[in-house]
């Protein structure tokens, strides 16, 4: 504007010496200034457009010829309920571009939240609950559960609706409340008893289609009311399979609940996993997630007490997770070979059971009741057993002799005296001249080994 101004008071120079000119050189700088400031709202702009608003409305009331509702994302609710007080013919002429006879069928279809806005007479409760409101054969409950609308669904149920009405895929409103990650709408379905197994559209459960779409707080919620993880759909993967394949953010959860289970019904969910079968949880994460088996392992203790404590110091001390680490990564490296070159698959498979019963060993020193010389004894021979077992086939191949050398080392010269231990002091070792001559050998002269 200063700058527009400015060229007024140069009455001499020959660009600006029409009167004309530098009025609309004004109007041009002042229009976008004037615009932006009738942009902003005011108290006197809002009350202006809520009249016009309702002028219109009346008007189309009285003459509805050329009046349609169009959908929108959020329709004004409150004038649903009025239009439905209107004559049906009325009701139908105002909805006839959106195909539905009346305000009524337009809310349930599309804003069944402003149900609560209607008053409706017992007969037209019982056709709200029981009429198919689009193409898909959906009911209103439906329809509520797809949008989340818990006070909706509410009000339907206490009309009587049927919380087991399903679709034409065979998908009722808790399937789609899960899929869609409504989880206000997935509890207040489940405390209305919706049944949590029933199969829908491919044979999935709720679980199973909040798996899918990534709706972490349902997948949690449903996993605490137990839900079933090893429900299959028509494709054969049950939650955890679908969890590996395109959320591994929920496996360790999934994994968790599964620890929970019979050993039976954990090895039915493990059929189908990476490398498997497995016998349960444990070996599972022992031999494909060794990063997750601390957190497995506290995770189903009861209380987790001083003994706990003491173990974990203990195996932190003899470096046992780092022995399990590089056997782990051995492992995978021999299961990929294994892939293209058959001599790998012995090995591979030593190398998971060792990392197996090494694994239920650990499992079995947490959850013992009491942490004594006789359950650290166990531990120390089951460990030792599974590395001389594992040993004739894995020696074949580079560089094992010298990982299980170590871990050996570690699992013989494990004290047996806890107080001892605490102190410093190792009260009780296993010396074997014969084993250490063999970890020596294994460790300072490696014999040639075949493949890589």
């Amino acid at each position: 504007m200063q700058t527009i101004l400015g060229r007024l008071f140069r009455p001499d120079d020959v660009n600006y010496k029409e009167v004309r000119f530098c009025v609309e050189l004004i109007a041009n700088a002042l229009d976008p200034i004037i615009q932006k400031y009738n942009a902003k709202p005011t108290i006197r702009a809002l009350h202006d457009r809520v009249l016009k608003e309702e002028n219109v409305f009346e008007a189309a009331v009285k003459s509805p010829h050329g009046l349609a509702i169009i959908p929108k994302e959020i329709p004004p609710k409150h004038i649903l309920h009025r239009i439905f007080k209107l004559k049906i013919d009325e009701q139908k002429v105002l909805f006839k571009q959106q195909g539905y006879e009346s305000a009524l069928i337009y809310a349930l279809a599309y804003e069944p939240d402003a149900l609560i806005e209607f008053e409706l007479d017992e007969k037209s409760k019982q056709y709200a609950i029981s009429v198919q409101v689009s193409a898909n054969n959906d009911s209103a409950l439906i329809v509520a559960a797809k949008k989340g609308g818990t006070n909706a669904i509410e009000l339907l149920l206490s009309w009587g609706a049927q919380i087991e009405s399903h679709d034409l895929n065979n998908s009722t409103a808790l399937h789609w409340a899960a899929n869609n990650g409504h989880i206000d709408a997935v509890n207040c379905l489940l405390e209305h008893r919706a049944l949590l197994e029933a199969k829908g559209h491919t044979n999935y459960t709720a679980l199973n289609f909040a798996v899918k779409h990534g709706k972490g707080a349902v997948v949690e919620l449903l996993l605490k009311k137990n839900a079933n993880m090893n429900a299959r759909g028509d494709d054969g993967k049950n939650a955890l399979d679908i969890a590996i394949a395109s959320h591994p953010e929920f496996v360790e959860k999934i994994l968790m609940q599964l620890a929970t289970l019979p050993a039976d019904e954990q090895a039915e969910c493990l059929l189908n996993v990476p490398g498997g079968p497995y016998n349960d949880v444990y070996a599972y994460v022992a031999a494909e997630r060794p990063g997750f088996f601390n957190s497995l392992i506290l995770s189903s203790l009861e209380v987790s007490n001083a003994s706990t404590a003491d173990i974990t110091a203990i195996l932190a001390k003899m470096h046992f997770d780092e022995h399990i680490e590089h056997i782990s990564a051995h492992y995978q490296r021999m299961k990929k070979k294994a892939l293209s070159n058959s001599s790998y698959v012995d090995a591979a498979s030593a190398a998971k059971t060792l990392l197996i019963e090494c694994g239920r060993a650990k499992v079995a020193l947490f959850q013992s009741d009491a942490v004594t010389d006789i359950e650290i004894l166990s531990f120390k021979n089951t460990c030792k057993s599974a590395i001389e077992t594992a040993t004739p086939v894995l020696e074949k191949h580079r560089e094992w002799g010298k990982v299980l050398g170590a871990f050996l080392l570690a699992i013989i010269t494990f004290p047996v005296s806890l107080p001892l231990y605490a102190t410093g002091f190792f009260s009780v070792k296993t010396k074997s001249e014969q084993l250490l001559d063999k970890l020596h050998e294994a460790i300072d002269k490696p014999k040639p080994r075949s493949g890589g």
